[in-house]
């Protein structure tokens, strides 16, 4: 205040205020009350139960795992306040072959097939990867004389395209 003593009841009603809240701040500030000592340990809790569960505990398991399920919306204020954010599992899920299955398996039958020249076998892949403008699709395209004949030349084709959801 650049070196002038202004009395309180000035200040207060400058900054609209009353003078009993300016005080029980002031004290508050001094003498921690009894709930806010109680959010000092439930942090302390939070943070250790949130490393345990390797980040990815919201406010409603913590709050089951610490034993006070009616609480979780101060554990959701505390955790916010801390910065505390769970990590979320991913949207999506690969979907590869389900190989744990009672079916028939399909025998593989270009593997001892003896290739003699180009364009007799072809092989292909696809696959899908999630973007942030959706799903882009790589599809290759090799034709297995190149892979497999005395040459060492591969023909590979690519070609990606992707769908809009």
């Amino acid at each position: 205040m650049s070196g002038q003593n202004y009395k309180v009841a000035w200040l207060c009603e400058a900054l609209l205020v009353s003078r009993s809240g300016y005080y029980d701040w002031k004290e508050r500030r001094r003498q921690p009350g009894k709930r806010q000592l109680e959010n000092t340990q439930l942090r302390a809790l939070i943070r250790q139960e949130f490393a345990r569960s390797r980040q990815t505990y919201g406010s409603p398991r913590l709050a089951h795992v610490l034993g006070c399920p009616g609480r979780r919306n101060r554990i959701a204020r505390l955790m916010r306040q801390e910065r505390i954010f769970a990590r979320q599992r991913s949207k999506y899920r690969v979907a590869t072959t389900d190989s744990r299955h009672g079916g028939p398996i399909a025998p593989n039958r270009v593997r001892n097939l003896s290739v003699q020249q180009l364009n007799q076998v072809w092989a292909t892949d696809a696959t899908g990867v999630l973007t942030g403008q959706g799903w882009l699709y790589l599809i290759a395209i090799l034709d297995v004389f190149s892979r497999r004949g005395p040459q060492k030349e591969s023909v590979l084709t690519f070609c990606t395209f992707s769908l809009s959801c």
